[in-house]
């Protein structure tokens, strides 16, 4: 499958757009976030079914892969199963692209934890 051509993904995206009125957003793939983004929804399609579901064995190469230095014990079978868990609503022990947005908005809440001390706490420049 091609990255990036997944219909259940596609359907997703038309759907933020329509609850998301146009003047408060704007898709800008050029900037370094969006292109970090961008890469990481990339990533989740490279392990995700036609279906636009990561499942079982895929979902562990993904994580591990993917998040095997923000993740404790990620090559750990509970450690991916109580992540996957976390975030699957369906309980089809899998995740789509939203169980994955909010898993990847988790693991970087957890970055920037360890990154800044307090997640909420903003970055700044020694004075």
């Amino acid at each position: 499958m091609k990255v990036g051509a997944n219909p259940t993904h596609d359907a997703y995206v038309a759907s933020w757009k329509d609850r998301v009125p146009a003047d408060q957003y704007m898709m800008a793939e050029n900037t370094p976030i969006m292109k970090s983004l961008k890469c990481a929804f990339d990533e989740f399609h490279k392990y995700a079914g036609e279906d636009g579901v990561a499942k079982g064995e895929e979902v562990d190469k993904f994580m591990q892969a993917n998040f095997i230095e923000i993740i404790k014990n990620p090559k750990h079978p509970e450690t991916v199963k109580k992540l996957v868990a976390a975030v699957d609503a369906l309980k089809d022990n899998g995740i789509n692209v939203e169980q994955f947005a909010e898993l990847y908005c988790g693991l970087v809440k957890a970055f920037a934890k360890d990154e800044v001390g307090v997640a909420d706490k903003p970055h700044t420049e020694a004075q």
